[in-house]
C-alpha cells in the first residue's frame, strides 16, 4: 500500500487503486463500494456519517471537511 503524502496524490493513488485487476475483492465491488473500500484503506473516517455516494454534491462537501480534519 502506498502512502499518500499530499490531498494531490489522491487521485494518482486512487486510479491505482481501481485500476487493479487482481484483487477479485475489489473487482466484485460496485463503484460507490470501491470508494469506501479505499477511503478505509488509506483514512480513518466514520463512513457511517456519510451522505449517499451517489448525490455527488454533498458527498464530495462531507469528504473535504473529513479529510481536512
Amino acid at each position: 500500500m502506498q502512502k499518500i503524502q499530499v490531498f494531490a496524490d489522491i487521485q494518482q493513488v486512487y486510479s491505482e487503486f481501481v485500476a487493479n485487476k487482481k484483487d477479485p475483492e475489489l473487482q466484485s465491488r460496485n463503484n460507490g463500494d470501491r470508494s469506501r473500500f479505499f477511503l478505509n484503506q488509506y483514512f480513518s473516517l466514520d463512513l457511517g456519517s456519510a451522505p449517499d455516494f451517489m448525490d455527488q454534491d454533498k458527498y464530495m462537501n462531507w469528504l473535504q471537511s473529513e479529510l481536512l480534519h
